[in-house]
């Protein structure tokens, strides 16, 4: 089974994987390339992968040739037989979509370890720049979705005037499984959990609580529609205002932290370079 167009999240990834017992690929594809471009595997790879994908989407197809833009990670160029050869009648945006060597830049972020690629994510969208600071989205939402009492997650960029963007946090809770914060706000709990896992900037600053029937807006093929996220559960149209959000929001007040305050060194940045 091959798995596409959009980050699994780990317990559906073990969860359709256990259920069915068929092997499971995720795979990597655009229209631009024709398809599938990374997304090959032996055997015994394989196996490994189907116990615990962890985000690696596997190795170049036979025909694609992969490099990423910064050697071991960055920007995903490809080159495949399969591919498109330009834009018609736009010789600008031709040039543009391609490097000095003919590659394709993807837009999308990965990282190579031991001959297999892991996916980071889209450079454009699935990254908060929050100060100077970019802040992963997957790796945030990897790391609710590990804590026990959170069965769904959808972080997203909040736009803020003064810190550029905020990590925002939808969540669900299993049922009767979250423990009461107790003397902490829900959301003081949740960034406690992280604390050991994120570094301190990229700990969710804004939360909203999924109710009961209440569900994520998305598009037909299942992928979320964050633009109305913001709106629906965050109260936000333009830039969040504490004054402004959604009844049953969470902020974690006017103490956020500036960059020499975060907790952050270069190697905090997801491989990448501070925001300008």
């Amino acid at each position: 089974m091959y798995c596409g167009g959009a980050t699994l999240e780990q317990s559906k990834f073990q969860f359709w994987t256990e259920l069915t017992g068929l092997p499971f690929y995720i795979v990597y594809g655009a229209n631009e390339l024709g398809g599938r471009a990374i997304g090959g595997m032996s055997d015994k790879e394989l196996k490994a992968h189907a116990s615990h994908h962890k985000g690696s989407i596997g190795r170049a197809v036979s025909d694609t040739v992969i490099k990423l833009s910064e050697g071991d990670h960055g920007e995903i160029l490809a080159k495949s037989p399969r591919m498109l050869l330009g834009h018609f009648g736009d010789d600008e945006l031709t040039e543009a979509a391609f490097d000095d060597e003919g590659y394709y830049k993807t837009g999308d972020l990965a990282e190579l370890k031991d001959g297999q690629y892991w996916f980071r994510g889209r450079a454009s969208s699935d990254y908060i720049r929050f100060r100077q600071l970019r802040i992963s989205i997957l790796a945030v939402e990897s790391s609710l979705l590990k804590l026990p009492y959170i069965s769904e997650a959808c972080v997203l960029a909040i736009p803020h005037r003064e810190a550029r963007q905020l990590c925002g946090a939808a969540v669900r809770f299993q049922k009767g499984c979250f423990a009461e914060p107790g003397a902490l706000t829900v959301l003081a709990r949740i960034r406690a959990d992280l604390a050991g896992s994120l570094a301190p900037f990229m700990l969710p600053t804004v939360l909203a609580v999924l109710g009961e029937g209440q569900q994520l807006p998305r598009t037909h093929s299942g992928k979320v529609m964050k633009r109305d996220v913001l709106r629906d559960c965050f109260g936000v149209a333009e830039w969040f205002s504490a004054e402004t959000m959604a009844s049953g929001v969470e902020f974690w007040g006017s103490d956020l932290p500036h960059v020499d305050e975060a907790g952050a060194k270069l190697w905090d940045r997801g491989g990448m370079q501070a925001s300008s």
